[in-house]
């Protein structure tokens, strides 16, 4: 199994556990190999063959997948997120879910954590109305991610 088969088996698994694909996508995905004779040993078969549910796909994922850095799977997800319109669409608050579990997951820098952190705290302090916070906008999200992105 090639490299970048067990490297995308790796940012699915992320990807499922943030919500940025679904299990459906990850069946799509195996088919195209199989049709494209990727099947080594038989794992994407089993990826196929899992229930399409979150803890089967992500366990019949595992085999496959590139015990990576999870910076380099991390930075694959800012970068889907920056360049997906479905991704893009989504809310702050819906952003700061994913980008929440990316940094409390170790999937990014120690400096990308923290302007994540930042983001959270305006957030929750803009929420409960503390004066003079305000909450970062869909603006500043996508700015930020396309800026992250770029320099990355």
């Amino acid at each position: 199994m090639s490299t970048d088969v067990r490297f995308e088996a790796d940012f699915l698994r992320a990807a499922l556990l943030v919500g940025l694909v679904r299990e459906t996508d990850v069946h799509a995905w195996a088919e195209s190999l199989l049709g494209a004779g990727e099947d080594e040993g038989g794992r994407l078969t089993d990826v196929l063959l899992a229930p399409a549910e979150l803890t089967a796909i992500r366990e019949a994922l595992r085999p496959i997948s590139e015990p990576g850095t999870p910076c380099q799977v991390g930075m694959a997800l800012l970068a889907f997120l920056a360049g997906d319109p479905s991704a893009a669409a989504l809310s702050v608050a819906d952003q700061l879910r994913v980008l929440s579990l990316l940094r409390r997951e170790g999937m990014v820098s120690p400096q990308l954590a923290a302007a994540i952190k930042l983001f959270e705290d305006r957030y929750m302090l803009a929420s409960a109305g503390v004066a003079g916070e305000p909450a970062p906008t869909p603006e500043e999200m996508r700015a930020w991610l396309a800026a992250t992105v770029a320099a990355n």
